[in-house]
């Protein structure tokens, strides 16, 4: 540790010296000591942009609560660090009154300010329908990473209108995006998803095998009818997985009568 008492950590808070402050600030991050929140709070209006992105690290691994009506200024932010670290603050606390001062950053021109403000409206969870729909339309995105924010924020939420539309994203061409796909229909626990998870079965990518067999166990007894017709009618490469789905899913059946 840099500093010996949290006195002295607390003074360096405030020290004239950069790289004095920036190490103060980093520490206080690692000590799991919610009271240092209202200090860091205090020079959150630091000139340095580093020293407020520093700082916005620093509130979020300590816990955002309380502090988000002052971290909502940093969201208009010159630097595009401190706007995307001010969005995953701002989620972290998970109020959806916050939802509309974060809406207008999903179209920064940053990419990685897009991505935390998508994955702050999922972390609210209820961030309001023309939101969420805002959202349904980045799953047709240019970047891969765009649309793999958006299938989890969607999962998060569990918004079913979104339903169809993860559906087809289990066809993306980005591995990622296919897996996240899955495992947001599986939060929508629609049997509409079923038979395209059971498909999912034999995707390429590890990954989302992996996510859609999850999101398959999730839905429990519920599964059993769709998985027994795929045993007769799909193909050897899934047939392995839907074996061990029954086995493990008839299993609990059973456990539960």
């Amino acid at each position: 540790m840099e500093f010996t008492s949290r006195e002295e950590l607390l003074v360096a808070l405030k020290d004239s010296d950069p790289a004095r402050k920036e190490k103060a600030i980093c520490e206080a991050g690692t000590l799991e000591d919610p009271s240092l929140v209202a200090h860091l709070v205090d020079i959150l209006d630091d000139p340095s942009s580093r020293i407020r992105w520093r700082v916005l690290q620093s509130i979020g691994k300590l816990g955002a609560s309380g502090v988000a009506d002052k971290v909502l200024g940093l969201l208009k932010d010159t630097s595009s660090q401190v706007r995307a670290e001010a969005a995953r603050v701002v989620g972290l606390e998970g109020r959806k009154e916050h939802a509309p001062s974060l809406s207008p950053l999903l179209d920064d021109p940053d990419l990685q300010v897009r991505c935390r403000t998508i994955e702050a409206m999922g972390d609210i969870r209820q961030p309001g329908p023309e939101v969420l729909e805002r959202i349904v339309t980045l799953l047709q995105d240019s970047d891969s990473r765009i649309r793999m924010h958006a299938a989890m924020a969607l999962g998060k939420c569990r918004h079913l209108p979104a339903l169809s539309h993860l559906t087809r994203a289990l066809q993306d061409s980005s591995h990622n995006v296919r897996g996240l796909s899955a495992w947001a229909l599986g939060k929508l626990g629609s049997e509409q998803a079923i038979s395209p998870l059971i498909d999912a079965l034999g995707d390429d990518g590890e990954s989302v095998r992996i996510y859609a067999f999850q999101a398959l166990s999730a839905f429990g007894k519920r599964a059993l009818p769709p998985l027994e017709n795929a045993r007769a009618t799909k193909g050897a490469s899934i047939k392995p997985l839907v074996e061990t789905l029954l086995q493990d899913l008839s299993a609990e059946d059973g456990e539960e009568e």
